[in-house]
């Protein structure tokens, strides 16, 4: 080349740079364009993703690019549609622009004639408006159509196709939203008129009803230990220790499972699953059939102990021929999931509840519950004892909230009361242990929630300390000399129930989003439980003006541990998991 160049006289070679150097250019060009579709379709995506979306006149171009797209498509090709309508919507989600991806769902449910290719992107729709914390006004129009669409696939016996469509009924009735945010569950509410329109549907009446009892099952040789198997799916938090006080039990060996771990297959307890599951078990299928070693240890078992209402407890009640006795425990998140809805009670024997309003809320939406298995009611395990110790100076006037990073505990209402009292006198303090809010993955309505509840706390300065979390949460209450429940609902309140043990005067709102149930005067003695901030106000100042706070430390402490220590505890645990008779 070298050669060629100095043949040719320097003035051709200046005459001919630039049609080289286009010609170049035209080389690189040619290179970097994409060779095959799957190289169109990358490129396309990385420009979506890093110069369309994130400017917002470009995004504003492309749905309006789009809407055309679904007005001249709505005489075209269906699927095509909707596919593209799901790509590009899930590809806003993702970027975070959650509302460019509403309308581009909207726009496609408005041109699609398919009402189940129009579910496809309303079910997606839904989804994004409840995560923004709105309820959309057609909610419950569009649960029907669902809650329609599978009784049609249970009327072809497509049974995918049916728990698909319950499933996604679920998804959206039940979404945390509606239950678990910034306004009361409509299940707790009303659960008549909030199952109305499921009791209506076909395929949720044959999910939700109990199958064949089993077979009583056989007692277990008194020449041998008694075999307890614990599982749960992911979630050990409140059944860690008692596993432990009893693999240190003499006359009992334990096994643990965690469905989670368990390999992947037609046996998943992930929720679509476990519909499809129960409605192949309700018309004549054999239910769960897991793995054999998985299998091999539920064999092994005298007494399974079924850890939270959620995914393991309708799992496991479709577990066929099981021999063991099945004992399941509900706490109070999974009162408010379909879960304990869907479980097939008639292999369950034994369930408990660990506080009693949410037993009774239970016994009114689960009724197949009510009528096959028993049912108790038996708190958490807590040791209280060592809670009981002196009180750094300063507690007489600090408040204290343990745990309170989310929108259930409700800080904002401690933060009425302690600036009530402080209209009194500037001495009191809140202390919130534990982590702080979450900065990702909230709702809308709890995001809102957590900036104006930071903005409190900033403006009221050291009057709100913030310790952090802490593993050593008897000497964190040393500092408490008042504790509070401010939340808007609880199970049972653990953080509550260990300062009343340390002898810090309580203070607990009677939760309202369960209190049609009996909520907090359930629990605790009613001079405990108050219905606003300022009646809570008036309860620590009526205490202090009796004396000091502190003085009444050991009576609070002695009615706590006689109720709620694991002394008093665990032998009504003790007498279902490890009773060898049966009965």
């Amino acid at each position: 080349m070298s050669g060629l160049r100095t043949a040719v006289p320097p003035p051709v070679r200046r005459m001919l740079r630039p049609g080289v150097r286009a010609a170049r250019r035209g080389a690189r060009v040619a290179r970097a364009l994409p060779r095959t579709p799957r190289q169109a379709r990358s490129r396309l995506e990385k420009v979506l993703d890093h110069v369309v979306i994130p400017d917002e006149r470009h995004r504003a171009r492309l749905l309006a690019a789009w809407r055309l797209r679904t007005r001249l498509g709505a005489l075209g090709r269906q699927d095509r549609l909707a596919g593209q309508a799901l790509g590009l919507g899930r590809r806003l989600a993702r970027r975070g622009e959650v509302e460019t991806a509403i309308a581009v769902y909207a726009a496609g449910e408005t041109a699609l004639r398919s009402p189940d290719s129009r579910l496809l992107l309303t079910v997606q729709r839904l989804a994004l408006e409840l995560r923004q914390g709105t309820v959309p006004a057609d909610l419950w129009d569009r649960a029907r159509d669902l809650l329609a669409a599978a009784d049609r696939a249970l009327g072809r016996e497509d049974l995918d196709a049916a728990g698909t469509r319950l499933q996604e009924a679920f998804n959206l009735g039940f979404h945390r939203t509606l239950h678990f945010e910034d306004i009361p569950s409509p299940l707790s509410t009303d659960p008549d008129t909030f199952l109305a329109p499921f009791v209506e549907s076909s395929t949720f009446r044959l999910a939700t009803r109990a199958g064949d009892g089993r077979r009583p099952p056989a007692g277990d040789p008194a020449t041998r230990p008694h075999r307890l198997l614990v599982t749960t799916f992911m979630n050990w938090n409140f059944v860690g220790e008692i596993i432990d006080d009893y693999r240190n039990t003499a006359g009992v060996e334990v096994r643990t499972v965690d469905l989670k771990e368990i390999p992947d297959g037609p046996w998943r307890a992930q929720p679509v699953d476990l519909v499809k599951d129960r409605l192949r078990q309700a018309t004549g299928g054999g239910g769960v059939d897991p793995p054999p070693e998985v299998r091999e240890a539920f064999d092994w078992a005298d007494t399974v102990f079924v850890e939270w209402g959620h995914r393991a407890l309708p799992w496991v009640s479709m577990l066929p021929e099981l021999r063991a006795r099945v004992v399941a425990r509900i706490h109070s998140y999974e009162a408010f999931t379909p879960m304990p809805m869907h479980t097939n009670w008639a292999g369950i024997d034994d369930i408990v509840f660990v506080s009693p309003h949410i037993r009774a809320l239970c016994e009114v939406t689960v009724p197949e519950m009510v009528a096959h298995a028993r049912i108790h009611t038996i708190p958490n395990r807590n040791v209280l004892a060592p809670y009981l110790r002196p009180k750094h100076p300063g507690a007489e006037f600090t408040l204290g909230l343990l745990g309170w990073n989310n929108v259930t505990k409700d800080p904002a209402w401690a933060l009425d009361l302690l600036e009530a009292l402080r209209e009194h006198d500037e001495r009191w303090r809140l202390r919130l242990v534990g982590s702080n809010f979450p900065t990702s993955n909230l709702t809308g309505a709890a995001t809102a929630y957590r900036d104006a509840l930071l903005r409190r706390i900033a403006a009221l300065g050291d009057a709100v300390e913030r310790p952090g979390f802490s593993d050593d949460v008897p000497e964190a209450l040393r500092h408490v000399g008042v504790m509070l429940s401010s939340s808007r609902r609880e199970g049972t309140h653990e953080g509550l129930i260990q300062g009343a043990a340390s002898g810090a005067l309580p203070v607990v709102r009677n939760w309202p989003y369960v209190a049609r149930w009996g909520g907090a005067r359930t629990m605790f003695p009613d001079e405990w439980v108050v219905e606003t901030a300022g009646e809570g106000a008036a309860r620590v100042l009526e205490a202090t003006r009796a004396g000091a706070i502190g003085e009444r430390a050991a009576s609070l402490a002695e009615w706590t541990l006689g109720r709620y220590d694991w002394s008093v505890v665990r032998p009504q645990l003790d007498a279902l998991l490890l009773d060898r008779t049966r009965t």
